[in-house]
């Protein structure tokens, strides 16, 4: 899926890097990819790392693109309007997967999100 026709559903920044969600609006939904740029090898002269996944086609697909990185725990950049209270629900459910009631930074989350 070519992120030039799609839009920016979510993204989250690390030192070095980003995870990128990108979504493309079609008649029945959306369908999603995930994107992820890790630029730690260039900081030695190695070379940048990204790769791209495949396209799923539901929001619950998506998250589990999503659930292979500690995510939740990065520092949310962009949330697409559409998807604020759906990306603020899967960040509530996976701290509270992880036992975790008050993390530190839900009010960043929720900032993205509204």
């Amino acid at each position: 899926m070519s992120t030039k026709s799609n839009v920016l559903i979510v993204e989250v920044g690390a030192e070095g890097g980003s995870i990128k969600l990108y979504g493309l609006k079609i008649e029945k939904g959306w369908k999603f990819s995930r994107h992820v740029i890790d630029q730690t090898p260039a900081m030695i002269g190695d070379a940048t790392i990204g790769h791209r996944t495949a396209v799923v086609e539901s929001w619950t697909e998506a998250l589990e693109l999503l659930q292979r990185y500690p995510w939740h725990r990065l520092q949310p950049m962009t949330v697409h309007p559409e998807f604020h209270q759906a990306v603020l629900d899967a960040v509530r459910a996976r701290y509270l997967s992880e036992g975790q009631t008050n993390p530190s930074n839900l009010d960043r989350w929720t900032e993205v999100c509204s």
